[in-house]
């Protein structure tokens, strides 16, 4: 029955897309859209690697619906990050033991680069993340809510232009992340075969269509955050604050590097008589920020310089299920609301086993070195911080005009 529903599914969704193509071809200038949707059968297996795997289950199934928009050279990001495809994918998977382990929907946006094209033939890799919702929970996951991580090799085969065959290997790794106190993380490889239809005609292009892009890079020398988050795990039992500070330089069009430092408070909710010193814990970081138009992704390694938990020794060898390490990870993305107050989304973990989610603010001050005359100062400053809202630098600038070599 199963099966026939999933092909049933297929076909209600496929049939219509040849009819659909003209109606979605612009009037005005007669070209279609440059999108493409996509729809794949997985079959995979859940590793014995966790306790997820420990509990008995027959291979995984399951279905995915997923649209995507192709990007241009219209703004410099593309160019920075060699024009990835974005899309969106919801993913149903039938997880191999309905009573224990019950079934898992995803809904999580991707990133696709593709590595080589021919006239017949892509490669090309996919990086998701987003949130998943179990049926079940069980004695390795006490939360019906996680997050999913998804990485997917594609090799897709020209039918028509139009119309594509695709053959994925991917891997899914859910995990709820400290939001409820069992937290163990769901392993799966799987296979997948699918179809593809584009809205625009294929063109052959090289992997990289702007080999010398002159475009204009991020807009400072250096900057500066400051954030605040706060968030909680063990289902709600224990309360999480937590403050960084950075300063990053520009390494790339796309990329700041540099040194951060963390700050965490711990609080139980109810007949907590801990000393305040037992509560705290700090570290020091090398901080990444991966700038994409409005978005940045975060991604730091840090050494706690300071923790009640720690033994006296640095580099010790620690306990990945009880939660004593003497690393961290703080991995989030951000979203500029307004100015440089960002929106962010901060997962933290103790060594390689995450710890809890957090919710916060940061402010940035992105330091632009060069020459300027200030007019309130009515002399001539070394050092403007960029506001990019006001400046025609910013994200809500025009279109360019590269200076580039054509695509051919």
């Amino acid at each position: 029955m199963r099966k026939t529903l999933l092909a049933i599914t297929l076909l209600t969704i496929l049939i219509p897309l040849s009819a659909q193509r003209a109606s979605r071809i612009h009037r005005n200038t007669h070209l279609p859209m440059d999108q493409a949707i996509r729809a794949k059968i997985l079959g995979g297996y859940i590793l014995p690697l966790t306790d997820f795997g420990k509990i008995s289950h027959t291979p995984s199934v399951g279905v995915e619906l997923s649209y995507e928009f192709f990007t241009d050279n219209k703004t410099d990001w593309p160019i920075h990050w060699r024009k990835p495809i974005i899309g969106i994918a919801l993913q149903y998977n039938y997880l191999g033991n309905n009573d224990k382990m019950g079934q898992m929907f995803a809904l999580y946006p991707y990133v696709r680069w593709d590595l080589t094209r021919s006239d017949f033939f892509i490669y090309s890799m996919r990086l998701g993340a987003g949130v998943a919702g179990m049926t079940k929970t069980n004695e390795t996951n006490s939360s019906y809510f996680n997050f999913i991580g998804n990485y997917t090799m594609e090799f897709q085969i020209n039918v028509t232009g139009f119309d594509w065959i695709m053959f994925d290997l991917g891997f899914n790794a859910t995990n709820n992340c400290g939001l409820a106190s069992l937290n163990n993380t769901m392993l799966q490889p799987y296979a997948s075969f699918g179809y593809m239809h584009r809205f625009m005609p294929y063109r052959v292009l090289s992997t990289n269509e702007s080999d010398h892009p002159y475009t204009k890079p991020l807009p400072y020398t250096f900057v500066m955050d400051l954030g605040v988050d706060a968030g909680a795990k063990d289902d709600w039992r224990v309360v999480k604050g937590g403050i960084h500070f950075d300063i990053l330089g520009k390494v790339t069009n796309c990329w700041a590097s540099g040194v951060g430092l963390d700050g965490e408070y711990e609080q139980r909710i109810s007949g907590d008589t801990t000393n305040i010193d037992k509560r705290l814990r700090g570290g020091v970081s090398w901080a990444n920020r991966f700038t994409v138009n409005r978005f940045h992704f975060i991604l730091d390694w840090g050494i706690y310089i300071y923790d009640p938990e720690k033994p006296f020794e640095y580099l010790y060898k620690y306990d990945l299920r009880n939660g004593h390490a003497w690393n961290y990870f703080r991995i989030g993305a951000a979203v500029r609301l307004y100015d440089n107050l960002y929106l962010q989304l901060i997962v933290r973990t103790n060594g390689f086993r995450a710890e809890y989610t957090s919710f916060g603010l940061s402010y940035a001050i992105p330091i632009h070195r060069h020459n300027y005359y200030n007019k309130k100062k009515k002399r001539f400053m070394p050092y403007e911080i960029w506001h990019p809202d006001n400046d025609e630098m910013g994200f809500k600038a025009t279109i360019h005009n590269y200076i580039h070599r054509p695509i051919r």
